[in-house]
């Protein structure tokens, strides 16, 4: 199985009424995609997308920009995985015999 994927945490998001951290997302397996469930994988996605929208309409404009600011830092301090990860999927849809196109797309620089 290869690397999960890059998941960003901590955000500072709290669900005020339980007072549990909403920002942490456990990461989803990067498998062989006829040995999942797309559909499931779709659905749990959506359902935590919900939950964080609804978290975030709520929160201040001070820690929503907090937030982005702490994302934009993980993105930064990750760039060499996150581009390396990004190598090997371009080597894979190559290999795979992807459209140029679809390799076009998928490409980070």
């Amino acid at each position: 199985m290869r690397e999960s994927t890059l998941v960003l945490r901590n955000y500072g998001i709290r669900d005020r009424k339980e007072s549990r951290d909403l920002s942490a997302v456990e990461p989803i397996e990067r498998r062989d995609p006829d040995a999942q469930d797309i559909p499931a994988i779709m659905r749990a996605l959506g359902v935590r997308a919900r939950a964080a929208a609804l978290e975030l309409a709520k929160a201040s404009s001070a820690r929503k920009d907090a937030a982005l600011r702490t994302a934009a830092a993980a993105i930064r301090s990750g760039e060499a995985k996150i581009l390396a990860a990004n190598a090997r999927d371009l080597a894979e849809a190559k290999s795979a015999d992807f459209t140029p196109a679809f390799a076009d797309r998928l490409t980070l620089d």
